[in-house]
């Protein structure tokens, strides 16, 4: 096979259009022409270095890659897999800004099957991945379908205009009359008066105005902070060093688990909402214990309404990056998502639109739990089959 250096093109110059741009870390933006045909195979040149990637569409390499021009005959699909195996970072060069040059790989030495070999090997491997990203859409799915149905309820307040009696609607003013006129051309099908008229019953039928908010909220509902419904708790540090090896992730200021431990300080499911760096703010939600460590949590010591709250919080996550105290190192304390305005409905609403949504949150639970029984599978098999130790029958 043969690399070749990805293209310079910064962002400014990009059309938004059809293309994918891959960079060293996945795709980074779309243009409007092509470098490599599909399927598209990558290595992180500078940046995430050494990190293969498979772009099964048509892309522009960019220029923090090496791609692959030349297969020389062997199964693309295999070959990625197969990068997957040779630890390239390794052969990354440069003290300051470290990288990868193609002159440095070029010359590895390696064996590899033969092509039907090959296609049968890529063939597992690739259900395999299939797989996971079957699970990894269907749980966005099931997430969106949550903070839609959230919306409905607790922003747009969908219900209560279905209960409006139709003689009032010409008095609303003209904010909710816009949105009364919208919402009735909703088929029946699609609103809860129709599917469950009894709990649409439970949503009030006529609106008020707050003076606080300055808004149109629902008769009879309360707007409350936060913090007098669930308060955070702010978690306890633990260092990289300090944890012991274990089964529980340890949230601090990141995106992702920044190592594990053999302990937790949290129930499931919990919210954990990071503190500081630049991802303060940022919400996510675990379905097993964790030690929150640079972070804040809600947990179901806290609230029965666990998912409803995680909803809410991250409908509010631009509210709460924008809270972000300090400019060297930004932070978010507990008094700060605390203080997010939340509102209140009756008890039998909360209730019903935790049970809702908790049986997605249970579906998503079950596809993470298989998702990591495919990946270890994969990440298993995956070497082997390379080396030659697990053979696979071809024809």
């Amino acid at each position: 096979m043969n690399f070749r250096r990805g293209h310079d093109l910064p962002k400014t110059k990009m059309v938004n259009e059809e293309v994918p741009v891959v960079g060293s870390n996945g795709i980074i933006g779309y243009h409007n022409k092509v470098t490599t045909k599909a399927p598209c195979v990558t290595i992180g040149r500078s940046g995430n270095v050494g990190k293969p990637l498979l772009t099964n569409t048509d892309c522009w390499a960019h220029n923090t890659t090496l791609y692959i021009d030349n297969f020389r005959g062997n199964n693309p699909y295999f070959i990625y897999y197969f990068l997957k195996t040779l630890n390239l970072e390794n052969y990354r060069g440069g003290s300051a800004v470290p990288t990868l040059n193609r002159n440095h790989i070029h010359p590895i030495k390696t064996q590899i099957p033969p092509l039907p070999e090959q296609k049968a090997i890529a063939h597992i491997l690739g259900k395999l991945d299939d797989k996971i990203e079957l699970n990894r859409q269907m749980n966005q799915t099931l997430e969106e379908m949550a903070q839609a149905l959230f919306k409905s309820w607790f922003v747009d307040f969908d219900p209560v205009f279905d209960n409006l009696p139709a003689g009032q609607a010409g008095a609303l003013p003209d904010v909710l009359r816009t949105k009364y006129e919208k919402r009735k051309l909703v088929p029946d099908e699609k609103k809860l008066i129709h599917s469950n008229p009894e709990l649409a019953e439970g949503f009030p039928s006529s609106f008020v105005f707050n003076e606080t908010l300055d808004k149109w909220i629902p008769e009879g509902w309360e707007v409350k902070k936060l913090g007098d419904v669930a308060m955070p708790q702010k978690g306890k540090n633990i260092t990289k060093k300090d944890a012991i090896p274990g089964i529980f992730p340890v949230v601090a200021g990141g995106l992702n688990p920044s190592t594990y431990h053999n302990q937790s300080n949290t129930n499931a499911p919990v919210i954990t909402i990071s503190a500081s760096g630049a991802n303060a703010g940022y919400v996510n939600l675990y379905h097993n214990a964790v030690w929150s460590s640079d972070s804040s949590f809600i947990d179901n010591t806290i609230t029965d309404h666990v998912y409803t709250i995680y909803l809410f919080l991250k409908k509010n996550q631009k509210p709460l990056f924008e809270m972000q105290e300090g400019s060297a190192q930004p932070h978010i304390y507990p008094s700060h998502i605390s203080s997010l305005e939340f509102f209140v409905s009756n008890k039998a609403i909360t209730e019903q639109f935790e049970k809702i949504v908790e049986n997605n949150f249970l579906k998503i639970k079950s596809s993470i739990l298989e998702t990591e029984t495919l990946t270890q599978l994969r990440d298993t098999l995956l070497p082997q089959l390379i080396s030659g130790k697990v053979r696979v029958p071809v024809g």
